[in-house]
């Protein structure tokens, strides 16, 4: 009996360490974003992430995008139903280590990024 109790204690208290020990996945942190048009290598669209202010660069600290705060970046994996210039979404982003567009000519070149999620439906600027 002493050793049963034992046992389930001792699995109680691995359950609990295993518990406590897990993280929960970060939640995607949405910013603004308007899409600028074609990148120079096909299939990659440049977006221009809107900073509204340093308030929202301060909430977005810590959770899954801290990477970019405002500015051009460019993306392959935007979906085909996003990619009209002058559309304003809500996307999470990521940085793309693994690729970017290889441009011909002397072109600027934008951090290039992966997009998570977008938000919600794209509205178009007037």
């Amino acid at each position: 009996m002493k050793s049963f109790l034992y046992a389930v204690c001792f699995y109680v208290c691995l359950a609990l360490l295993f518990v406590g020990c897990v993280e929960d996945e970060p939640q995607p942190s949405y910013i603004k974003a308007e899409v600028v048009g074609p990148d120079c290598e096909s299939g990659w669209y440049i977006l221009n992430v809107i900073n509204k202010n340093d308030e929202d660069a301060e909430q977005s600290r810590g959770r899954y995008l801290g990477q970019i705060r405002s500015g051009y970046v460019t993306t392959n994996s935007l979906p085909a139903a996003y990619r009209q210039a002058g559309l304003q979404i809500e996307v999470a982003l990521e940085l793309n280590e693994n690729e970017s567009p290889s441009c011909v000519t002397v072109h600027m070149m934008h951090p290039a990024v992966v997009v998570k999620h977008i938000n919600y439906a794209p509205v178009l600027q007037d």
